[in-house]
């Protein structure tokens, strides 16, 4: 069984091997491509057509909402191989999974901005590089992606600046509460620092993993067209969005129903000082649900007896690592002779153990010598979610090509 998160153009490849090797696929559904950085729709058609165009390599696709089932039937999509689910990331913000949480205590008033600018804000490829591939990732059609991508790089590039401007004012009216930036976790997080580093009540956190934590702890929580206004609207609150960063009024109509709309900067001032008491009524979650399948039942538990069911089958035990290879070389980047010094560059890295290549060293530092993963940390997690049950947690070891890749950051859960 391969689970993928996508069917964007960048797997399809990688998808049609792994039919051919006789493997079941599932695709859990990761895409925040139907609610767009675009003012029209052309983010929704882009969608269906990377969709349509790779349903017939995989066993299931798991659906975020009904939405999203619906725009798909809509434009003749077949609908046997999608189930609506949920995502189980979002499983995690509802309020009967805070237990699974620290209570967080502080004597100042905690205002949470989340941020969403990775095209403009990259913490891991350079702006030009991102463009590219952004291109390859989500579109089949050059002529679409460089109108898209361009519209949608210069409405983030405006926002974000507005963005940076409003925490200034904020930070500056608001000097005996405590700020947090809450980065996207492909955002460069530096930059931020770098931004607010004048303010001695900023702090900017290095990742949002912990974001079921926050939002467990703080109401005052500012973002613009985010899956935030989801997350949050789970743990039974809502988003401030300020909408007057955005001079082209982007956000998506769905996402209105979930926010605080505030117009002006005043407007978003005296909610903070009134603090945010925002909670969800009944008919919103009834929206909600339409969107989100989480409302109605948790995406980790329909995933999983999905996924069960299939694993039980019999299927024929083919492995053929040579497709691996096949992929590896197939992909035009890395055998092109005018990027030759690409080759040389991956041949140092893995050999010779070099890290002054891009931003790559991090993630090979990070994965291949330390770690991220604490084994501890995992099994207590687990224990809390389920006590009655001891579980066998290691590092996987990978069986091919140990030489190269050794122990990466994977677990064995039994």
């Amino acid at each position: 069984v391969i689970i993928l998160q996508n069917l964007r153009p960048e797997n399809i490849k990688i998808e049609k091997i792994l039919k051919k090797s006789n493997k079941f696929v599932f695709v859990i559904d990761n895409e925040g491509m139907p609610f767009g950085w675009l003012k029209d729709k052309s983010y929704l058609n882009t969608f269906v057509e990377n969709t349509s165009k790779s349903l017939n390599l995989i066993y299931e696709y798991f659906l975020w909402g009904d939405f999203i089932f619906d725009e798909l039937k809509k434009y003749n999509v077949q609908t046997k191989k999608l189930y609506v689910t949920g995502h189980h990331r979002f499983d995690l913000f509802k309020k009967k999974y805070h237990y699974l949480y620290k209570n967080r205590k502080t004597k100042k008033k905690v205002i949470v901005f989340n941020t969403n600018f990775v095209s403009v804000n990259s913490r891991y490829t350079k702006k030009k590089s991102h463009f590219i591939e952004t291109k390859k990732i989500f579109y089949y059609n050059n002529d679409d992606a460089y109108k898209n991508i361009n519209e949608s790089f210069e409405n983030q590039k405006i926002i974000y600046n507005n963005f940076i401007k409003l925490i200034n004012k904020v930070s500056k009216d608001f000097r005996d509460c405590k700020i947090l930036i809450n980065t996207h976790p492909f955002e460069d997080y530096k930059s931020y620092k770098n931004k607010l580093k004048m303010f001695k009540n900023v702090l900017v956190l290095k990742n949002n993993f912990k974001s079921p934590e926050l939002y467990k702890n703080y109401k005052n929580m500012i973002t613009y067209n985010s899956t935030t206004c989801i997350e949050t609207m789970l743990s039974d609150f809502k988003t401030l969005s300020p909408n007057f960063v955005d001079p082209n009024k982007i956000i998506n109509n769905y996402f209105k129903d979930f926010v605080v709309e505030c117009k002006t900067y005043e407007q978003l001032k005296i909610k903070l000082e009134n603090d945010n008491n925002n909670f969800v009524k009944q008919n919103e979650k009834k929206n909600l649900s339409y969107l989100f399948n989480n409302q109605k039942a948790d995406a980790s538990d329909l995933i999983a007896d999905r996924i069960i069911k299939v694993s039980k089958k019999k299927v024929s035990n083919i492995h053929k690592n040579r497709n691996f290879f096949k992929f590896i070389f197939s992909q035009g980047n890395l055998v092109s002779l005018s990027l030759v010094k690409n080759i040389v560059k991956l041949f140092i890295i893995f050999l010779l153990g070099s890290r002054g290549f891009y931003n790559l060293k991090k993630i090979f530092k990070r994965n291949y010598k330390q770690k991220t993963i604490n084994i501890y940390d995992v099994k207590k997690f687990l224990y809390k979610l389920n006590p009655n049950r001891d579980y066998n947690i290691k590092f996987s070891k990978p069986q091919n090509m140990k030489f190269f890749i050794r122990n990466l950051t994977s677990i064995q859960i039994k």
